[in-house]
């Protein structure tokens, strides 16, 4: 059957997950990443500083 009725919607499902937890964890990685990118960005920086051209 080719109707599109038959394959229009899905069905409500329930959240299975803490927001607020999965948020607070996300925040948290988020936050580790932009220590981590300052640190990377420090240490290009120190690493093209001695290049010589």
């Amino acid at each position: 059957m080719l109707t599109p009725g038959r394959y229009v919607g899905l069905p409500d499902e329930e959240d299975d997950f803490n927001f607020a937890e999965r948020f607070i964890a996300l925040k948290a990685e988020f936050e580790a990443q932009l220590i981590e990118e300052t640190e990377l960005n420090k240490a290009i920086a120190e690493n093209l500083a001695r290049v010589k051209i």
